[in-house]
């Protein structure tokens, strides 16, 4: 029976749709310090920060010219914070930067994020996409008082990272927005695979009834 459940669990986690999730949390090294992005540039990811009284930076370089899309999540509940984006370029010989782009949405025109996979209720900005060349850039998350939590999806591509590692990016997720572990039964990628192990338990069954009459 334990051969069974284990085997129904495991075909309800193949057919599971396929989904690229990758989070980091960054660990800032100082105040107003940037986090160096390890992941490659063409990977989409989800980076759980919190703003504690200053502006958090995110640095990368980038070898080829191309589009990046940006976009600030938060929770849906309570205030909306209002946050903004800033892109700057690393300039050499220590000239400073050069702003790129910048994006401040007013808390009114967050939009609702529904997703099934995470299966919470968080608010998005609008699509905010940035054409770069070749160089390193910094991009800045902060809001007139630098306070609150926020997620901040970077990157052109996904990518599947597997049925667990998916799981633990969800939960992550969950925690980081003050979510209990509970809220994790939401998700699609429990309820399908438990539907489906109900639902393959329900054939079987009626299968050893049929045989026994």
């Amino acid at each position: 029976m334990k051969f069974l459940f284990s085997h129904l669990f495991l075909w309800g986690v193949l057919v599971v749709p396929t989904y690229a999730y990758v989070t980091v949390e960054p660990t800032f090294p100082e105040q107003y310090e940037p986090y160096a992005v390890q992941s490659d540039f063409y990977t989409s990811t989800t980076y759980l920060g919190s703003l504690t009284g200053e502006p958090q930076l995110y640095e990368f370089t980038i070898d080829v010219s191309d589009t990046l899309p940006l976009m600030l999540l938060q929770r849906a509940s309570g205030s909306i914070e209002p946050l903004g984006l800033l892109v700057v370029e690393v300039l050499g010989d220590g000239k400073g930067v050069r702003e790129v782009a910048r994006q401040n949405i007013p808390p009114e025109q967050w939009q609702l994020y529904a997703d099934p996979v995470l299966s919470i209720a968080l608010r998005q900005t609008p699509a905010f996409e940035v054409a770069l060349m070749p160089g390193t850039y910094q991009v800045e998350v902060s809001a007139p008082d630098n306070q609150g939590n926020y997620a901040l999806m970077m990157g052109v591509d996904g990518t599947s990272v597997g049925y667990f590692d998916t799981l633990g990016a969800v939960r992550a997720v969950h925690s980081h927005f003050g979510y209990s572990f509970l809220r994790m039964l939401g998700s699609s990628y429990i309820y399908w695979p438990l539907g489906i192990m109900l639902l393959l338990l329900v054939v079987y069954k009626l299968f050893r009834l049929h045989m026994r009459l």
